[in-house]
Parts: C-alpha cells; sequence; structure tokens
C-alpha cells in the first residue's frame, strides 16, 4: 500500500522503526524526569508528588577572574583576599589593588579570616566609620555649595566628606533645593553586609528657615533644637520614626524619617544631617560625615 504526501510518494509505515522511535522516547524521557530531580524540581509521577533535593552544594572560595588587565571576584565570592595576607570586603574603595591578582576569592568575610586573612586598613585619608568608609567628597563642590547658598539665601552646610565612592548631588542654583529650603543628599554608595535590615544608602543635610517647609525639620518638630557647635553633642542625636510619607525628591515627604539625625539651628535657619538606619554603626558613620561639615555663604 502506497500513500500519496504533497511533493512525492512515500512507502507505508515501517513497524519495526517505529518501536525503535518508541523504545528512544521512553529512555529520553526517563533522562529528562532524572534531570529535573537533580535540579531540585517537584516532579509528578504517577500521580504523587516527588519532592527532590532544592539546595545544591555552596561555594565558598574561588579563584579570581580576569578581565584585560584587571582581577576580579565574582558575585557568588566577592571577598578578595590578596598573598599579603590582607582581605577586602566589597565596599572597600577603589584603588590599583585591582590590578594585582588575589589569591583567592571569599563568599564572606568570615571565612576570610577562618583562613588567616585580615581586613586591610583604610586608604590614606580614608576613615573607616561604622563599617562605612568615609572619603573627600568628590560632589557636590564647595563652589556649588556657595552657589546653593546665594541661591537660598542663607549658610548652607556643605558635606566634604561622604560614605565612598564620595559621590553627592551636582548642587548649584536651582538645584538641590526643595520649596523654600536645602536638600543635598547621597544615595546608592554600597554598604557593609550587617549594616542594617530593610533600609537603604542615604545620607541627608537639609537646611531650612523656621517659616519654611516642616517637613524639612526632622522628626516632626518633636526634637529641640540645639545651638551650632563644630560637633553636635552625640546625646542628643535620636531616631526618627518611620512615616507612611517617606522622602521621593522633588514630590516631598520627610527625608530624615527612619535615620539617625542631628540638627541644631542658626540664625533663623533650622540645620539637619542624618543618616538611615538605627544603631551605633549609623551613629558613627554619622559623626565622621559632621565631622567633614563646612558651613558656606553665599
Amino acid at each position: 500500500m502506497t500513500q500519496q504526501w504533497e511533493g512525492g510518494r512515500s512507502q507505508g509505515l515501517a513497524w519495526r522503526r517505529l518501536g525503535t522511535v518508541a523504545l528512544a522516547a521512553a529512555v529520553l524521557g526517563l533522562g529528562v524526569w532524572s534531570a529535573l530531580r537533580d535540579q531540585g524540581l517537584t516532579v509528578e509521577r504517577d500521580h504523587d508528588l516527588v519532592e527532590t533535593v532544592t539546595e545544591g552544594p555552596q561555594t565558598v572560595v574561588e579563584p579570581p577572574r580576569a578581565t584585560g588587565d584587571r582581577w576580579y571576584c565574582s558575585n557568588a565570592t566577592p571577598v578578595a583576599a590578596y598573598p599579603d595576607g590582607r582581605y577586602y570586603p566589597t565596599h572597600y574603595p577603589p584603588g590599583e589593588r585591582f590590578h594585582v591578582r588575589p589569591q583567592a576569592c571569599y563568599a564572606d568575610t568570615a571565612r576570610a579570616e577562618a583562613d588567616g586573612f585580615r581586613l586591610a586598613d583604610p586608604p590614606e585619608g580614608v576613615v573607616a566609620a561604622g563599617g562605612l568608609y568615609v572619603v573627600d567628597a568628590h560632589a557636590p563642590t564647595l563652589q556649588q555649595c556657595r552657589d546653593v547658598a546665594r541661591d537660598a539665601g542663607f549658610a548652607v552646610p556643605c558635606p566634604r566628606r561622604l560614605p565612598s565612592p564620595g559621590y553627592g548631588p551636582v548642587c548649584g542654583p536651582g538645584r538641590c533645593r526643595y520649596l523654600d529650603g536645602v536638600v543635598i543628599e547621597a544615595r546608592g554608595f554600597p554598604l557593609p553586609p550587617e549594616w542594617c535590615t530593610d533600609c537603604d544608602a542615604h545620607v541627608v543635610v537639609t537646611a531650612v528657615p523656621l517659616l519654611g517647609p516642616s517637613e524639612l525639620r526632622p522628626c516632626h518638630d518633636q526634637m529641640r533644637l540645639v545651638p551650632w557647635a563644630r560637633r553636635p553633642d552625640p546625646e542628643r542625636w535620636r531616631v526618627c520614626s518611620a512615616s507612611e510619607r517617606q522622602w521621593l525628591g522633588a514630590f516631598g515627604g520627610f527625608p530624615h524619617e527612619g535615620h539617625v539625625v542631628v540638627t541644631w539651628h542658626n540664625d533663623g535657619v533650622v540645620y539637619a544631617v542624618s543618616i538611615e538606619g538605627d544603631g551605633e554603626q549609623q551613629a558613627e558613620a554619622l559623626a565622621a560625615i559632621i565631622d567633614g561639615l563646612v558651613m558656606v555663604d553665599g
């Protein structure tokens, strides 16, 4: 018996060949089921759910990788340890070490220390505070802060030290302003793993006249203001509780909510500086940032 096909004629189906195909399909199905099982997936077999292993071995140390003339560690093992016995956490300030091949890459600092490595000292001029590295600020510049002060009509605290890599906003006339006040904020700097839970990398400096927008005065005006000193008294520091109106830049809100904050006043202007989070680490890092504040006039 023959069967007509478009484009030609075909012989009848070979039953022996069909049996071979069926056997191959059965073997392939068994292989797929085994692969799914090995990947930790739930497989249904004869209407019964078969639970399989979901966790594989964790990589805790691996060799470094290279790209061009630079060396790096993967996201799974980001802590770089070097032959001189020092290791560098992921938020350590960038430097020339990227041109040197690490000895090994670890999943975390505890494993690096267990193998005898010790935390590298901060680079020259960098302050290690609260687990952060506080460096000279690249932005805003002093001139940009002067432009903001001239635009606002009152003195502005200019952050000259910020968490690494030291980039705040580019300020100037019409920038770093909110209504009648000034808001200078730095975001997105890398944090150590133990920094805080459910909080962001966020530093805020504000200045607002006493009759200006109240949301720029921290903690809903419930904090007693103190006169400016070179370094405000840490015993007066407090944490502003979280609010439903988080700071959304030009859309408003309360920029100091959920932050450790210090506030003071001078010549009818209320000032504040804060860092998001709650704890000794945040207070220590904030002290290093405050130590680099410079009051500038327009």
